[in-house]
């Protein structure tokens, strides 16, 4: 039963991959809805609070994305030495668990990434990971190119 829960929360974080990748895109003028619109979408709702964005997306990288992958991708495999080959795979429901929970926060981070008002660093933020070395934009500059078409 673990491991069904489990492949099925993988299959899941997967599928939110390729969701994110086929989502529909959102003609200009329905992205630029009036600011009116916008506010008054929590009254209809009946929810008071708006939400706000605190974290940058580097931040929701570096902090849930990253080591939830690593330990997906790392929870499986083959390890051969001259002794023999060794398979590593979850076996106790305590590791079961474990897997399951990275792959609820991979899946849920791409929810925060998608958040309206996501920027790319978060405030008092000046440099990201990686800014600087050969094929990666500075925070400033991958905030212009999402800015220029977020969709």
């Amino acid at each position: 039963m673990r491991k069904s829960m489990t492949i099925a929360a993988i299959i899941a974080v997967a599928s939110s991959g390729v969701l994110i990748a086929c989502q529909e895109k959102v003609a200009p003028q329905e992205a630029a809805a009036p600011a009116t619109a916008a506010a008054a979408a929590p009254a209809a709702t009946g929810s008071a609070t708006m939400l706000k964005p605190v974290a940058g997306i580097s931040d929701i990288m570096a902090i849930e994305v990253d080591p939830s992958a690593d330990a997906l991708w790392e929870s499986v495999g083959t390890v051969v030495t001259r002794s023999g080959a060794k398979n590593n795979h979850p076996t106790t429901d305590k590791q079961w668990d474990e897997l399951r929970a990275h792959a609820v926060m991979l899946t849920e981070a791409a929810n925060l990434l998608l958040m309206d008002g996501r920027r790319v660093a978060g405030e008092g933020v000046q440099k990201i990971e990686d800014q600087g070395t050969p094929g990666n934009l500075s925070a400033e500059q991958s905030q212009k190119v999402i800015d220029e078409n977020r969709s």
